[in-house]
């Protein structure tokens, strides 16, 4: 949902307040994220957890949902963004930064209700072309991940492993596990 009928900067959209849902500031104007609803949240915690689980030994991988990024002229809040641990902008403390400076390895954008598979490949198609190197669109409704990278997409159901190569080798998640995920106790891995 657009909010700002007129076009703003970016330093103009970050003095705005923070909203639930998120705000972004995409091409000049600003837009709500629809409201997650269950499923959508568990299924971003599912992700984040296996993908920080896959990182190989003396590795550090760290997965953020709903982490606000400046990529470009836009700001953005991936579902889950996940980050090579030397790749993560800090802050003066040491600790993570409120506002990620540069595009996660692994951007992942899940469909909510009320968005259209579309809307959802545009956003994923955007993190590409700003540069991310592999993007997933998971659709809950169809029970399909897509992996969007620079050599083209590919679609993962039922049994086949996402493949999250050359950023987690290992990863080891089929997507019917993943969509196991969203009533299992304790997420797959």
């Amino acid at each position: 949902m657009v909010l700002a009928r007129r076009r703003m900067t970016l330093d103009e959209f970050l003095q705005l307040p923070e909203e639930k849902p998120a705000l972004e500031f995409i091409d000049g104007r600003v837009a709500q994220k629809p409201m997650p609803d269950a499923s959508h949240s568990r299924l971003q915690f599912v992700l984040a957890y296996a993908i920080e689980r896959a990182a190989p030994t003396g590795r550090r991988v760290y997965a953020f949902p709903e982490l606000r990024g400046i990529y470009g002229p836009n700001a953005l809040v991936p579902d889950v963004a996940a980050y090579e641990a030397s790749r993560v902008t800090r802050s003066c403390d040491g600790g993570p930064a409120d506002i990620m400076e540069q595009l996660p390895d692994l951007a992942i954008e899940v469909r909510s209700r009320g968005q259209t598979r579309a809307n959802q490949m545009e956003r994923c198609r955007r993190l590409l072309a700003l540069g991310a190197p592999i993007v997933l669109a998971v659709d809950r409704f169809e029970r399909t991940v897509t992996r969007l990278d620079p050599t083209g997409e590919r679609v993962f159901r039922n049994h086949e492993r996402i493949d999250l190569a050359p950023f987690l080798p290992d990863f080891d998640l089929s997507s019917e596990a993943l969509f196991a995920g969203l009533l299992d106790p304790e997420p797959p891995g």
